[in-house]
């Protein structure tokens, strides 16, 4: 997952897929899990949130500042999915090209749904 580097981050901004650089952008702390539920925090402190903490498939991945809602709150499973709390539904990208958008989707098991986290 990749933030914009192009400008200071805001609220907002999207998260998207984009090849590995190893950037200050890619790189995401999974806060320790509470109930089994952590955050996702990025570049300048700020969370991935679900826009407009909508349930819906599709809505998409944004940066937002932290506030530890049910919209940032996702659980980190074992197989590599990363499944949003408050929908039950998994992040997923819809591409693999640069700057394909990451939205929430029905899990499945298929490779836009399975995300490698480095220890």
């Amino acid at each position: 997952m990749d933030a914009s580097l192009d400008h200071g981050v805001k609220d907002g901004d999207p998260v998207y897929v984009y090849r590995c650089h190893g950037r200050e952008n890619q790189r995401w702390t999974v806060t320790q899990s509470v109930g089994g539920q952590s955050a996702l925090v990025g570049i300048d402190g700020f969370c991935a949130d679900v826009r407009g903490a909508s349930r819906q498939s599709g809505a998409p991945l944004q940066l937002y500042q932290c506030h530890f809602g049910a919209n940032q709150r996702f659980q980190v499973q074992p197989e590599g999915h990363i499944r949003e709390v408050g929908s039950g539904k998994c992040l997923a990208a819809l591409g693999a090209g640069d700057r394909a958008p990451i939205v929430l989707d029905f899990c499945q098991d298929s490779p836009n749904q399975r995300w490698f986290l480095e220890r």
